[in-house]
């Protein structure tokens, strides 16, 4: 597989396909553009630096995988903690 591959892959599953905005298709690498989707940035950003060329296909998409789970349970430990936050409020209007 190669890294053009991935984030094909990737932004068939991203809405508007805007991880395409950051890569350089014909130079296999970031592009600076975009679309003003820093998450699309970052699951571009993510992949090309994890992506190990030298690697097979499977262990390119484990790879790929823990980084994008490791991103998914930071995302979800702040949500957390703005939820946490947001139910502290209530509970003082509720006072």
């Amino acid at each position: 597989m190669k890294i053009n591959d991935l984030i094909k892959l990737a932004a068939k599953a991203y809405p508007d396909r805007f991880v395409t905005e950051y890569w350089d298709f014909k130079k296999s690498r970031l592009d600076s553009g975009g679309s003003g989707d820093t998450l699309a940035e970052f699951i571009a950003i993510e992949l090309s630096e994890t992506f190990g060329p030298k690697e097979n296909s499977k262990n390119q998409l484990i790879e790929a995988i823990r980084v994008m789970d490791r991103a998914k349970e930071n995302i979800g430990d702040v949500s957390f903690a703005l939820e946490q936050k947001l139910d502290e409020l209530y509970r003082k209007k509720g006072k």
